[in-house]
């Protein structure tokens, strides 16, 4: 009885480890990710210059605008939520796309 407990443990366990790595049904592709977080960052530095770096994300104001953010690039919070977790948990590709974040950032901050 106890070996069978075991053996149900482990499989448990496997699938819950596959389920991890899964890429998400509405993932959000590395170009799409790229310009929405270059966007998403632009934001985040406004706030820091107009509130101070004590902004608290749950203002109403900056939760509207995240969500105008989410519409603009056709995504919900749910996908982004989502997308961020699986490309946090593959740090290659999200180092990928956070350096081409900065790329994008500082080519704006040239033509300033």
């Amino acid at each position: 009885m106890k070996k069978m407990h075991i053996i149900a443990v482990l499989i448990l366990a496997t699938l819950m480890l596959a389920s991890c790595s899964r890429k998400p049904k509405n993932l959000i592709k590395d170009e799409a990710m790229t310009a929405l977080l270059t966007d998403a960052y632009l934001l985040e530095g406004f706030y820091a210059v107009e509130r101070g770096m004590d902004s608290v994300i749950t203002d109403p104001v900056i939760i509207a605008t995240y969500d105008s953010l989410f519409s603009k690039h056709g995504v919900t919070r749910e996908q982004f939520d989502e997308s961020m977790a699986y490309y946090m948990r593959h740090s290659d590709k999200y180092a990928t796309i956070h350096k081409k974040v900065v790329e994008n950032l500082d080519k704006k901050v040239q033509e300033l």
